[in-house]
């Protein structure tokens, strides 16, 4: 009974650890696009940021607390994801379970 119930753990967290993270990518992924709908100007300060060091160009000021509000927006979405993500293969795992012990 104990080895079984080990074999199940491993089984679910083999399906769950590599699902949660690739939705986790795809959220983070998805937070991109989706800052320019939450904060334009602050999106596109954040992308132009490293050019600004490269061009030589003056640097233009923006308010800490909407790039703050950005990240943590963008972490948001990556955590949304990551629930998403483990909700899918536990749902997964038990439809694969419920079906395997029925044969």
């Amino acid at each position: 009974m104990q080895k079984t119930l080990l074999t199940l753990l491993l089984k679910n967290l083999a399906i769950t650890i590599p699902t949660a993270l690739l939705f986790t990518g795809l959220g983070y992924l998805l937070s991109f696009p989706m800052t320019f709908q939450v904060d334009p100007m602050a999106a596109q300060f954040r992308r132009n940021q490293g050019r600004q060091f490269e061009a030589a160009t003056p640097p233009v000021a923006i308010e800490t607390d909407r790039i703050n509000a950005l990240g943590q927006f963008q972490i948001m979405v990556s955590l949304g994801g990551t629930i998403a993500g483990v909700l899918v293969a536990q749902t997964v795992f038990m439809v694969h379970e419920q079906h395997s012990t029925r044969e």
